[in-house]
C-alpha cells in the first residue's frame, strides 16, 4: 500500500525492491565472520531464536570444536534457553553482561550457577565482559574448530564494534 502511494513521487520497480529485501541482511543475525575456524556471531536471545541458531549450526558439519561465547539478561528464561546449545557446545566462554546492561545484564557468575544446574560436564570459564570472554575463546579456537558468539545484543554489538573498528576479523 505505502508503495503504491509513493510510486509517482519515487517510482521503484518491484524487481528492484524484491533485489533490495534479498540482499539485505541483520548485522549479527548469523553473521559468519571466518571459515576456518569457523566464528558465527548470531544475537539470538531468546528460546526460539537459540533454537534456529542450534538447528543451524547443526547441518554445519565441521571436524574440530564448538566453543561458544555467551552473554545473556537475566530477565530470560536462560536454562530452556541454552539447551539447544548444549549438546553442540564443547567449552563455554561465560560474559558478565552487569556492565553492558546494569538494570538487566546476568552476570557471569549467575549465568555459571544456571549452567552448572544443568549438569553439564563440559570446560567453561567465565569472564568480566564479552570482550575478554571472546579474546579468551579466540586463544583456543584452532583450525577446524567453530566459535559461536550468541545470547544478546550486548554479547555481540560490543565485540562485532571492535572488529569494526580495527578492520579486521582476527581480533
Amino acid at each position: 500500500m505505502a508503495l503504491a502511494l509513493l510510486q509517482s513521487t519515487l517510482p521503484v520497480s518491484q524487481q528492484a525492491i524484491k533485489s533490495g529485501l534479498l540482499a539485505t541482511n541483520v548485522a549479527g543475525r548469523f553473521q559468519v565472520m571466518s571459515d576456518n575456524p569457523q566464528i558465527i556471531f548470531d544475537v539470538a536471545h531468546n528460546q526460539q531464536a537459540i533454537q534456529q541458531l542450534a538447528d543451524t549450526v547443526k547441518k554445519l558439519k565441521r571436524p574440530g570444536r564448538t566453543l561458544a561465547v555467551v552473554g545473556m539478561l537475566g530477565d530470560k528464561a536462560i536454562e530452556q534457553c541454552l539447551l539447544p546449545m548444549m549438546e553442540i557446545v564443547d567449552e563455554w566462554f561465560l560474559a558478565d553482561l552487569s556492565g553492558e546492561n546494569p538494570d538487566r545484564g546476568l552476570t557471569a557468575r549467575s549465568l555459571m550457577a544456571v549452567v552448572t544446574n544443568m549438569n553439564i560436564k563440559k570446560p567453561l570459564s567465565i569472564h568480566d565482559a564479552p570482550l575478554s570472554a571472546y579474546y579468551a575463546a579466540r586463544e583456543k579456537v584452532k583450525s577446524g574448530d567453530r566459535l559461536i558468539v550468541f545470547g544478546s545484543f550486548h554479547t555481540v554489538g560490543g565485540i562485532l564494534a571492535e572488529i569494526q573498528q580495527h578492520g579486521r576479523n582476527d581480533i
